[in-house]
């Protein structure tokens, strides 16, 4: 698992994650949601919420080994967003409870985690092209697009991953970063089950 609180290496954008990993995309991006995974499984066992996954807090390196980073605004699980003066979090990634001011709960990182492998999945944002009030309302409202109108050649199942990460009530989300890599996984391929060494 790799939590780094500042790093040498250079952040990478979702475009660049994407074309870094799109070589063998199945396996590369299982990977970096063990790692990404792994590592959030440790803070979320030490009551810390991230708050703040996204592409630009995803360090790679040259071996695309992922590196999660800055923890500036994470907190405590139970942690009160009235306590604070408006909401944290990016906008493109930020779960609805955050919008909603509810506490904060380890299923704000499995949400924002869902966005992510979306993008490197597909190469793009699942609300792009609209402002981030529309964004706000999209996060609040609707599902995301399906994976595989976007990208025909991937395994109909991963939708079904991507959007039980990315409900909109947290109750009906994966539990655990653990829970969803193990999905994502059988999605990929159902008779492998087994997660990666990062666990």
């Amino acid at each position: 698992a790799r939590l780094c609180p500042w790093s040498t290496f250079s952040a990478l954008g979702w475009k660049k994650i994407h074309l870094t990993l799109s070589c063998r995309w199945e396996q590369d991006a299982a990977n970096l949601l063990d790692q990404i995974g792994a590592a959030l499984t440790i803070a979320h066992r030490n009551k810390v919420v991230h708050r703040d996954i996204k592409p630009d807090n995803i360090l790679l390196d040259e071996d695309k080994n992922a590196y999660l980073t800055d923890f500036g605004i994470s907190t405590i699980i139970g942690h009160t967003p009235e306590e604070e003066e408006g909401v944290s979090g990016t906008i493109r990634y930020i779960a609805p409870e955050q919008l909603r001011e509810e506490p904060d709960a380890i299923t704000i990182d499995i949400y924002s985690l869902g966005i992510v492998m979306f993008e490197v999945l597909t190469g793009n944002h699942p609300f792009e092209e609209h402002t981030n009030a529309e964004i706000v309302m999209k996060h609040l409202t609707e599902p995301l697009p399906d994976l595989h109108e976007v990208r025909p050649d991937l395994p109909e199942a991963l939708t079904d991953v991507i959007h039980k990460a990315t409900e909109k009530e947290p109750a009906d989300r994966y539990q655990s970063t653990q829970e969803m890599a193990l999905a994502f996984r059988q999605a990929l391929s159902p008779s492998t089950i087994e997660l990666g060494d990062e666990w």
